[in-house]
């Protein structure tokens, strides 16, 4: 058997009133998971047969060594999911032959809530594309701001290198008291005048 694929599992498996027990639901899960998905010709235990879709090989002394408990025990498993309608079995060649009852239901995919699952999944890849292209055009708008409207500024705003010059000079000529008057709140300027009153006191 091939181990490659996957299958459609219901969450409800959980919920079903067919396993009387977790050993009888997870032999259900692995034999659905075995099961040929299409017709296929296999080769078990040196025999060639074919089988349909839904059908699957095996033998009790093989699910008895896979769920490690005895052959008898899976003897009782099988024959509660025959009567719970699950399973059908057959002997083929001396071999069992399981067949999943309801296996088409389980694995195939309603066209129409396919088709409406993939119409969402589409219209909202486009609407996450547009959301992004607006986006994009609207950082893009407002990068270029800039270049598109030109800022004017009043020439009579603008410092002119003589007044700059002429306040530096000023300000070079200014006393310390003078520029600590023009540069410091009233309280701070005070401070100011007992902190040098009181080093002209030291220096003296």
């Amino acid at each position: 058997m091939k181990n490659q694929g996957w299958v459609l599992l219901h969450r409800k498996v959980y919920l079903s009133n067919d396993f009387s027990n977790e050993l009888d639901r997870s032999v259900f899960i692995y034999l659905l998971c075995k099961a040929s998905y299409e017709p296929v010709s296999v080769v078990y235990r040196m025999k060639r047969i074919a089988l349909n879709r839904g059908e699957l090989l095996v033998t009790h002394g093989d699910l008895a060594k896979r769920f490690c408990c005895s052959i008898q025990n899976i003897r009782t498993i099988i024959k509660r999911l025959k009567l719970t309608g699950t399973l059908t079995v057959s002997l083929t060649r001396g071999l069992m032959r399981i067949r999943i009852e309801k296996y088409i239901k389980y694995q195939d995919i309603d066209k129409k809530k396919t088709t409406k699952l993939t119409g969402s999944l589409t219209n909202r890849t486009k609407n996450t594309n547009k959301l992004n292209k607006s986006i994009y055009t609207a950082n893009e708008s407002n990068n270029n701001i800039y270049d598109m409207k030109k800022i004017k500024i009043d020439k009579s705003s603008k410092p002119s290198l003589k007044n700059l010059n002429t306040a530096i000079y000023e300000k070079k000529n200014m006393t310390e008291f003078e520029v600590a008057r023009k540069t410091l709140s009233t309280d701070r300027f005070e401070e100011f005048v007992k902190f040098k009153l009181a080093e002209s006191d030291k220096s003296n």
